[in-house]
């Protein structure tokens, strides 16, 4: 029993050193998703005036920034992101409730530690990725009559692909919508 200890303790850094990750059972836990910030908020913020009466609107001071931390040797590539969006209840709202939400594809590297110097969260590599939560459709949302005068919904962000190992990454996250008249 003491050989199968000793045998295990031993194979065990192998298998550390041959995945690049800290956790060999589950790797895919070494690639975190740690904020989604709007600005410098964590919700974002949508006043009547930044909407003109008619004219191009502009979505840049929406846009979303998602935050993540790679604490392996190996990079992750995210392929996939699916945006869907939904009042308080947990009730999906907006056109895109009929197509499951707005989905598309990307190829977005998330950089993998390159040393062990600390992160301003930990050790690991930070990468961001800017997204644009808030489009003509979920302006209509917004703006529609049903609901009463300052509106509210989330925006679920599920951010989908692999590692460089071959391992499936699923990161999600939510942020606040609100609209204020």
């Amino acid at each position: 029993m003491k050989n199968h200890m000793r045998i295990a303790a031993a194979f065990l850094p192998v298998v550390l050193l041959a995945t690049g990750c800290r956790n060999p059972f589950d790797p895919s836990c070494d690639v975190e998703f740690t904020a989604l910030i709007a600005g410098n908020m964590n919700s974002v913020f949508i006043y009547s005036y930044q909407i003109p009466g008619s004219g191009t609107i502009n979505f840049d001071p929406w846009k979303v920034t998602a935050q993540f931390l790679v604490r392996n040797k190996v990079a992750a590539m995210i392929t996939s992101i699916l945006i869907t969006y939904t009042d308080l209840d947990g009730n999906e709202v907006t056109a895109y409730k009929a197509t499951g939400g707005r989905s598309f594809r990307t190829t977005f590297r998330l950089a993998p530690m390159t040393s062990n110097s600390p992160a301003s969260q930990g050790e690991g590599t930070e990468t961001t990725i800017s997204l644009y939560v808030v489009d003509k459709k979920v302006l209509d949302e917004l703006l529609s009559p049903s609901y009463p005068t300052n509106k509210f919904m989330f925006a679920n962000i599920v951010f989908r692909g692999e590692d460089e190992n071959g391992y499936d990454v699923r990161l999600e996250g939510r942020i606040a919508i609100y609209y204020y008249q």
